[in-house]
């Protein structure tokens, strides 16, 4: 899009007016592959179906942003700051998630295969149906997130942070990690009737359901995790 920058000046007068000044960005469909936004300010723009493979999302505002239906492929969202945001149906494949904040954010059937979310945080999201098969969840949260119908086949997940989740057991063959200690519950769906579990059992299911988790004894420090199996382009500090 040629005037795609002066279009996020207006949009980023429209964000800090509250509407009163300048314009909303929408971007529907937009061809925006390969796209230079790195801290650009995208909170509460529209860009459902965007074309935003190879992106350069560093850092960028998407606070409330709806991507539903986007294809983000390769982008980097390094440190994007997003919560709140829509990406129902997102194609994230091979994408960049370090250090995103997603939380409260809706990723309801988003494909998020081999996607790096080292440290990235979905507290409170909706993660159902979302595919995260060989993604890196390295110190990732999930607290409080809703898991119904996700994906975690073959992902890694060393020091995730499960507590106050709904999580589904269904798709867990081949995960590998360690959950953090937790003292209370969470709520596991996918093994027999819907029920709360403590940390004990819930590793138990894990297990018979093909995963290979551990935790550790709270105080110490958790054992290095292994480099990622399904390691793409080296992520950012």
């Amino acid at each position: 899009m040629d005037d795609l920058g002066p279009r996020l000046v207006a949009h980023a007068a429209w964000v800090a007016s509250a509407g009163a000044e300048g314009t909303r960005l929408v971007a529907r469909d937009a061809d925006l592959r390969g796209a230079d936004l790195e801290q650009a300010t995208l909170t509460r723009a529209d860009l459902t179906g965007a074309l935003l493979s190879g992106a350069n999302l560093i850092e960028a505002e998407l606070a409330d942003a709806v991507l539903t239906g986007a294809e983000l492929t390769g982008a980097d969202l390094y440190r994007a700051f997003a919560p709140g945001a829509r990406f129902d149906d997102a194609d994230l494949t091979g994408s960049c998630l370090v250090k995103a904040d997603l939380t409260h954010a809706s990723l309801r059937r988003a494909i998020l295969r081999r996607t790096d979310c080292l440290r990235a945080d979905f507290q409170g999201s909706d993660l159902t149906g979302a595919d995260f098969t060989r993604a890196q969840l390295l110190r990732a949260s999930v607290m409080t997130a809703d898991l119904s119908g996700a994906i975690l086949t073959e992902a890694d997940a060393p020091a995730l942070a499960v507590d106050g989740s709904r999580f589904d057991v269904t798709a867990v063959a081949g995960l590998i990690g360690s959950i953090g200690p937790f003292d209370d519950t969470l709520t596991i769906v996918g093994d027999g009737a819907e029920r709360q579990v403590g940390l004990t059992e819930f590793l138990e299911v894990l297990s018979r359901r093909g995963a290979t988790v551990t935790t550790w004894t709270p105080g110490e420090r958790p054992a290095d995790p292994p480099p990622w199996r399904w390691a793409g382009p080296t992520a950012k500090d």
